[in-house]
């Protein structure tokens, strides 16, 4: 329940452009996809990077992030 509400708030920050809030809660929530987002964003490709490394290699997230580069 609580990584719902970190969810919930991380999709509340992002829908206002915060993004620097949003990857702290969609962090606090293991929300990978959204944090992901979040990291392009902010155009802070190291932290990117560490999300990108921590998922599994057959992982659907990564197919969504290799469209954006």
């Amino acid at each position: 329940m609580l990584k719902r509400v970190y969810k919930n708030l991380g999709d509340y920050s992002a829908e206002r452009q915060k993004w620097a809030k949003a990857a702290k809660y969609y962090k606090l929530a293991h929300d990978h996809e959204c944090l992901a987002v979040a990291y392009y964003k902010m155009e802070d490709f190291t932290n990117l990077k560490n999300v990108i490394d921590s998922l599994p290699e057959q992982s659907p997230i990564l197919d969504k992030l290799g469209e954006k580069f």
